[in-house]
């Protein structure tokens, strides 16, 4: 049983080479896995196709889908995919993004909530 516990890999915190490596891969020109944020001046389309990839990305994850089920369900190829969980929204056309929940949901509903000071909007 002893042997078993020192047979178990322990893992801790990655060596300085590791970081090096996982920063030049993700800071690579046109590296798509790597999560965009909306900028503070982002305007309301762009607000729009963010929270409707952040739906996207919450309908996946509610239901278990894999990245490949879930670019089959919208018969799009990886690389839109990607645009898509990690809202990359410069990529990607309101328009099709109503498309894609459609094809999910099979319905579209945006709610607006105002309280006089701020806008918001959401894709369920």
């Amino acid at each position: 049983m002893k042997k078993e516990l020192n047979d178990k890999k322990q893992y801790g915190f990655p060596d300085k080479a590791e970081i090096e490596r996982v920063i030049k891969r993700v800071t690579q020109p046109g590296y798509r896995r790597i999560n965009k944020g909306l900028k503070p001046n982002a305007s309301e389309q762009e607000k729009v196709k963010y929270n409707i990839c952040q739906s996207i990305g919450d309908y996946c994850d509610d239901n278990q889908l894999s990245e490949k089920k879930l670019a089959q369900k919208l018969g799009i190829n990886q690389e839109k995919l990607e645009y898509i969980l990690f809202c990359h929204i410069n990529k990607l056309t309101v328009e099709e993004l109503i498309d894609y929940v459609a094809k999910l949901t099979g319905h579209l509903e945006i709610k607006v909530n105002y309280d006089r000071s701020e806008a918001s909007l959401r894709a369920c």
